[in-house]
């Protein structure tokens, strides 16, 4: 969650730019793309091995 967060705020600038130019109609579009790709995202992580980082005190993530 936090992730998603960070990125929205990274790219609403942009994306308020891009309306600004384009109208809203394009920007609707790549909405519906993004919503469309996203949860063949989320099953994808289960193809990628798990990669715990190990913490000084030993503890992992």
């Amino acid at each position: 969650m936090a992730a998603f967060a960070i990125g929205l705020l990274g790219f609403r600038p942009r994306m308020s730019q891009f309306i600004d130019r384009q109208g809203r109609k394009p920007a609707l579009l790549i909405g519906i793309i993004v919503i469309a790709i996203a949860p063949i995202l989320y099953l994808s992580v289960s193809l990628f091995p798990n990669i715990s980082i190990a913490l000084p005190t030993g503890l992992q993530l």
